[in-house]
């Protein structure tokens, strides 16, 4: 929990950091919203090779590859102001993202167990979203009086320690390793994709509803940190104040996850997803007609409320489902589709800010979630 929490906390500055960056280059909303979704397309497309391989393969080592890589990205990104060549680094840190968090996920999925594994995504939920609350506010901080370099760094040094801390702390965890030509084999697209999407068909549409809902969740995460990097800056806040804005989003999530996991455990997943989303819903309705810090604050606090008591619900009933599944198959297909809204969201945002205006991307967010909500009716939950 602690490694990710920590990767999270560097992550989370850098991209609170890319889409200023990329504004201060002359980029417009809608090409920013492309080049940030370049990422998750890259992440998309390794998303379920890795999640086979960390099946068959030492999952630390593959964490620790990831780890490695990133930073040398991020470096090379700040590194260029051309549009090609930014979209090949954007691309190759979305895979180096990817290779770190699949078999991350696959990880926790192996230590979950059954009946509790709402509560056990909860907690991980909290430490996540306690790095994405403390990020921001450290990189608002360091690009107020210290600039963009120094947030590289802050990054670097983060991932860094991450990876000593991989390779030290965990234990190595292995389903059936293989040789390293069979594990060449498993990233064809045959003996990959073709099988996976095979697989998505076994696994029937209740579960393909969770997923998909997976993408709407990431959709609007993607919208989020396009959005409100670019929202702070055109309002005339300084990145002290836009980093304290985003981090908002984030704050109930570090206290509640836990508490709204263990309540879906109990009365039942569905009910407090259907909950989260009407919450949701409301908050960011509220936000695209608020014009005050103070009233934007709340707003975003009643937003991460009602994301907070979605997603333990959410994970939980896919957790549910692998249960007579090969974990790291279902994760890297998981993976696959909230890879999906994190294409989308930011796409969508940044065309609806640039040809809408960001308040009116806010307002369709908003009432995404609130149409979505029926959907919640068709999920059968396991037994």
């Amino acid at each position: 929990m602690f490694i990710s929490l920590l990767w999270t906390i560097g992550n989370s500055i850098i991209e609170f950091v890319f889409p200023t960056y990329l504004q201060s280059i002359g980029i417009p909303f809608w090409q920013i919203g492309i080049l940030l979704s370049i990422v998750s397309i890259s992440g998309m497309l390794i998303d379920m090779p890795i999640g086979n391989v960390s099946d068959q393969y030492s999952r630390k080592n593959i964490m620790f590859a990831g780890l490695v890589m990133s930073p040398i990205f991020v470096y090379c990104i700040f590194s260029y102001t051309q549009i090609s060549i930014l979209i090949f680094f954007f691309l190759l840190w979305g895979m180096a993202f990817q290779i770190w968090k699949v078999p991350r996920d696959v990880y926790l999925a192996a230590l979950t167990k059954k009946g509790k594994r709402s509560e056990s995504l909860g907690i991980d939920l909290e430490f996540s979203n306690l790095g994405y609350f403390i990020g921001p506010l450290i990189g608002g901080i360091l690009l107020s009086y210290f600039g963009i370099i120094s947030t590289i760094i802050f990054y670097t040094t983060t991932c860094i320690l991450a990876a000593i801390m991989v390779i030290t702390l965990l234990k190595t965890q292995i389903h059936n390793k293989k040789t390293g030509i069979a594990i060449e084999q498993e990233m064809t697209f045959k003996n990959t994709y073709y099988k996976d999407f095979k697989y998505i068909k076994l696994l029937g549409s209740n579960t393909l509803l969770l997923f998909i809902f997976s993408t709407l969740f990431t959709t609007w995460i993607g919208a989020l940190w396009t959005l409100v990097p670019l929202f702070y800056s055109i309002s005339g806040f300084n990145p002290a104040y836009g980093g304290m804005l985003i981090s908002f989003f984030y704050l109930p999530s570090i206290f509640l996850g836990f508490p709204f996991g263990k309540l879906a455990d109990k009365i039942g997943k569905t009910k407090i997803l259907a909950a989260g989303l009407i919450v949701t819903s409301i908050g960011l309705i509220t936000f695209s007609q608020t014009f005050s810090l103070s009233g934007l604050i709340i707003s975003a606090l009643i937003i991460s409320i009602g994301t907070i008591m979605a997603t333990p619900s959410l994970n939980g009933l896919i957790i549910d489902k692998s249960y007579n599944h090969t974990k790291g198959e279902i994760t890297g297909i998981w993976d696959f589709f909230m890879d999906l809204g994190f294409i989308i969201g930011p796409i969508t945002a940044g065309f609806l800010a640039e040809f809408y205006g960001i308040r009116y991307a806010f307002m369709c967010f908003g009432a995404l979630f609130l149409i979505s909500t029926i959907l919640v009716l068709f999920i059968k939950e396991e037994k």
